[in-house]
């Protein structure tokens, strides 16, 4: 029996009569909530990426899916997402753009010669650098999400996660 035969079964059982094509039917996934506008511009690839990358927009995780939704509004459909707004909107001011550009000269051509490259790590510091960012990401992972997400969930997300930065060797 899978997720949305339980909950159909549970509706049918507490006399609610919600049958199971309903429960097939839900609305969009980023379906704006009550007091929402929908206008968001970023909001929706964060929440697409999210579920990807944790295998959440999989038939079987629907509930799971859900709930991560309705959280995801909350945080990035009000305060969080009107501050990296206006946050954004200043940094683009013409004077943050200057003081960037010239921050950015200063670092790459102090004194106004090209900086010199720095000593290139060993193929072994690599490796090593690369397995142990590895490990924390595979440990810190399952630790954070697992009780929204799901322990497996979490950790295969951990691995994408890993695998979709080009780390050279």
């Amino acid at each position: 029996m899978n997720d949305e035969e339980l909950v159909a079964q549970a509706f049918k059982t507490t006399g609610k009569g919600l049958p199971e094509e309903t429960l097939m039917k839900f609305p969009g996934i980023l379906k704006t909530l009550e007091g929402e506008t929908s206008s968001s511009s970023f909001s929706g690839p964060i929440y697409d990426l999210i579920l990807a990358v944790f295998e959440l927009n999989k038939k079987k995780n629907w509930l799971r899916r859900q709930a991560i939704v309705i959280i995801l509004q909350q945080v990035f459909g009000g305060t969080i997402e009107r501050k990296l707004r206006d946050t954004v909107r200043s940094y683009v001011d013409e004077s943050h753009l200057l003081r960037f550009v010239t921050i950015f000269k200063d670092n790459m051509w102090p004194g106004g010669s090209l900086k010199s490259s720095g000593v290139p790590h060993s193929t072994e510091e690599k490796a090593r650098t690369r397995d142990e960012a590895n490990r924390k990401l595979s440990a810190l992972m399952p630790d954070l999400a697992a009780n929204m997400i799901g322990r497996s969930n979490a950790r295969r997300g951990a691995r994408r996660i890993f695998a979709s930065y080009r780390i050279d060797g």
